[in-house]
């Protein structure tokens, strides 16, 4: 990486890796590493500095959720597009959220969904809850679901 970094989110989309956020000074810049070319590159900075967040892939657009902003718990989740090298503002959880795991899920079902699995909220709790992030389409829509031995909220 071009920035030294710690607790900062990784994910492939395409063939590509991206490296964002970190507490190297609760950092909001990110990067990406092509693998024919072996660099990394700076892409956009969101606009919302986290460490400790989580980081997946819903359809071509990558997601910055939650996370430690120096003296707050982020709630908010940013959307990064590639093809536009921007973030945006995408939605809002319920709470905020550090040190979740996040990972996307693509079934016949119920389609492709963004699951967000435990963390820790503003208190420090850490949590057996389970969120969902809808499709790309969706990603706003608010409403509650329960899941099997856990709590499950549409973002």
């Amino acid at each position: 990486m071009s920035v030294g970094r710690s607790s900062f989110g990784l994910a492939a989309l395409g063939t590509k890796i991206y490296a964002v956020g970190g507490s190297t000074l609760v950092c909001c810049s990110a990067e990406v590493y092509d693998p024919i070319t072996n660099a990394w590159t700076p892409i956009q900075s969101m606009s919302t500095r986290r460490h400790d967040l989580g980081l997946a892939v819903l359809g071509t657009k990558l997601y910055a959720l939650g996370g430690f902003g120096g003296d707050v718990v982020e709630a908010s989740v940013e959307m990064y597009d590639p093809n536009t090298n921007t973030w945006a503002i995408a939605a809002s959880m319920r709470q905020g959220l550090n040190s979740m795991g996040a990972a996307s899920l693509v079934q016949p079902i119920i389609g492709e969904r963004l699951f967000i699995v435990g963390g820790q909220n503003y208190n420090g709790d850490s949590l057996a809850s389970t969120m969902v992030l809808v499709d790309e389409n969706s990603i706003s829509k608010s409403a509650s679901v329960d899941a099997v031995g856990s709590q499950a909220w549409w973002v």
